[in-house]
């Protein structure tokens, strides 16, 4: 698997999993999360629409 990249270039550290009692993933706007080059299963919060979303392997999907 590929790691996701925005404009072509991978931002391996932005995605990595963070976890000191807290769980965090990328806060990303629509505009940005539309750049990424993903494959299915990646989420972020996509802060335009206020939305947990992960990718179905076709498009977003909020998970809420």
């Amino acid at each position: 698997m590929q790691p996701a990249s925005l404009n072509g270039e991978t931002k391996d550290s932005q995605f990595k999993l963070k976890v000191d009692k807290l769980f965090r993933v990328p806060v990303l706007t629509t505009s940005e999360r539309n750049k990424l080059k993903v494959e299915k299963g990646l989420l972020v919060f996509n802060s335009s629409l206020g939305k947990l979303q992960i990718h179905d392997g076709t498009d977003w999907v909020s998970t809420h």
